[in-house]
């Protein structure tokens, strides 16, 4: 054992240098369970030389350890090994640069985190796709720490890396930022100068590294990229993707909220992203925005008839349902687009599959905090009064409808009653039909704001629906309790 612990650096030095000039040869990637064996092969031929054919293998399966260890191509970096949420919202381009150019550079930046190391991250059609158009407005195309940490926030990121690519004189400047959401700082950052921005093919690999702080691990062809066996997959032909999405459709006409939904919306989006030809595909899309516009309105119409609470949350899962369908379409789009544009310049291959996951819409459930519990009382009780307001216009009953209004103000409430009562009998006659909607006809978000303002200024906002052959729109009318009871403030 003396003698073993008494080898110097050097000699290490040497025998490592050996092994990694054998090792050359050898391709560990292809059999990684056998990494290991070979390395300690390759060392002990190298310690017979150093130490004679009585050195243990002990010794040799250590220095292995240690070297493996060491490997140069394990990933390192702040994105290692954790499930984490990756955002990268594009490159902005500053004056001077080709239009187009960010794109490109956003698409080579994808590619090169998912292929060198393997993180997953979400692009730009993805960001779209998940921000209002207010927050779009707001926060797509900024560069500086604030608004990127501010829109890490708004897509719920754990890490966001940012880019931009500007000109100075005759050379091309590009610069990455890697920003920590949890903390809202920029924890690294790593620039190029480019000659031209085709060198950016290149170089975009090695900065990605450089940001990263690891090494790149050997290319792995990412799976999401691999091109789908052709005899697995067959795409189906136009007809029979239009009926398929018809089905769809029919399915989401009914009620109760049919699970088998996400198994259609399953079926659609794979074979549309499998469609091998532009052309095809771009028939296949109108199979689906052809009918958009009517089935959103029919959905719309059928959560404006929920009769109550049970229907009303059905018909919003439906409408949520349809909604996801219609932003996943979308983001296939940009994304079939990319794919085809990376291939032809070689710089990937075609998606094998939708990019994200294709799950069940959860049903939301409203939090029934004291708030809105209060206010959906109110609701109930200001609606029993704006219903006996439509059965009196119903009867052609002026004075009984014009005692449900408020007598703060007695000219503005005899105008207010007139133009109300004018108004429903008008529609009346145009055979519409009149009654009270549920409170949970309307958005969450807007139940929530509603019960706040009660809260404040003890108004309720009433809703009351107007149908007439599969149409169905909502008006309001305002409620305010005076002397124990409840009068139209405002119509």
């Amino acid at each position: 054992m003396k003698r073993l612990v008494s080898i110097s650096t050097e000699t290490v030095t040497v025998m490592a240098s050996e092994a990694a000039t054998t090792a050359g040869a050898w391709d560990f990637e292809r059999e990684p369970a056998c990494k290991a064996l070979r390395w300690s092969a390759i060392f002990q031929s190298c310690i017979d030389k150093q130490m004679g054919a009585r050195m243990t293998r002990s010794f040799s399966c250590a220095i292995v350890i240690i070297l493996l260890v060491a490997d140069p191509y394990t990933l390192a970096g702040p994105l290692e090994g954790r499930d984490l949420k990756v955002v990268v919202p594009g490159v902005h381009a500053y004056a001077g640069v080709p239009a187009g150019s960010a794109d490109v550079l956003s698409d080579l930046l994808l590619n090169a985190l998912l292929a060198r190391h393997g993180v997953h991250a979400m692009g730009p059609a993805d960001v779209r796709a998940m921000l209002t158009a207010e927050q779009q407005k707001n926060l797509l195309g900024c560069s500086d720490e604030s608004c990127m940490a501010e829109l890490a926030g708004a897509l719920g990121a754990d890490w966001l890396i940012g880019g931009s690519v500007g000109r100075l004189e005759d050379l091309y400047v590009l610069s990455l930022q890697l920003i920590d959401a949890r903390k809202a700082r920029v924890t690294a950052r790593a620039s190029v100068n480019l000659k031209s921005l085709k060198d950016a093919t290149g170089k975009i690999g090695p900065l990605v590294d450089k940001l990263l702080d690891a090494r790149p691990r050997h290319k792995v062809e990412p799976s999401i990229l691999k091109q789908a066996p052709a005899e697995k997959h067959k795409s189906l032909d136009r007809p029979a993707f239009c009926k398929l999405n018809q089905e769809y459709v029919r399915l989401l006409g009914k009620a109760p909220y049919d699970p088998k939904l996400v198994t259609l919306r399953r079926k659609i989006l794979l074979d549309l992203v499998l469609t091998p030809f532009q052309r095809e595909f771009d028939n296949k899309r109108i199979c689906i925005w052809e009918p958009q516009g009517r089935t959103s309105n029919a959905l719309r119409v059928r959560l404006n008839m929920s009769t109550d609470r049970g229907h009303a949350h059905d018909a919003k899962r439906n409408l949520a349902e349809y909604a996801t369908f219609i932003q996943q379409v979308k983001i296939i789009q940009d994304e079939y687009v990319r794919a085809l544009k990376m291939e032809e310049n070689g710089t990937g291959k075609r998606l094998a599959g939708p990019p994200f996951d294709v799950k069940e819409v959860p049903a939301r459930v409203q939090e029934e905090s004291e708030e809105i519990r209060a206010y959906r009382n109110a609701y109930q009780a200001a609606g029993k009064v704006l219903s006996r307001v439509l059965a009196a216009a119903s009867k052609n009953r002026k004075k009984s409808l014009r005692a449900f209004f408020s007598s703060k103000d007695p000219k503005h409430s005899r105008d207010m009653s007139e133009r109300a009562f004018t108004e429903l009998r008008t529609l009346l006659k145009r055979g519409y039909r009149l009654r009270i909607c549920p409170l949970d006809v309307r958005p969450y978000s807007e139940i929530e704001r509603a019960a706040r303002r009660f809260g404040e200024k003890h108004i309720v906002e009433c809703w009351w629906l107007r149908a007439k052959k599969g149409s169905a729109s909502l008006d309001r009318a305002w409620m305010i309790k005076h002397k124990d009871n409840w009068k139209i403030d405002r119509w």
